[in-house]
């Protein structure tokens, strides 16, 4: 299971950038197919939710 997600746009604390790289090597350490998959569906459910963030 993925570590939680949000951690994008503007970082404005030195804790909130240690998240994303620790998410972004984690995404690193498990790629895959289905994971790209399953990241595309959450993005588009959550501009149909209309989350300002989801790009």
């Amino acid at each position: 299971m993925p570590p939680e997600n949000g951690y994008r746009g503007e970082t404005r604390k030195a804790g909130q950038m240690q998240k994303r790289i620790d998410f972004d090597l984690w995404y690193i350490e498990n790629y895959s197919i289905w994971l790209d998959c399953q990241i595309i569906f959450q993005t588009l459910m959550n501009m149909v939710k209309g989350d300002k963030n989801a790009y």
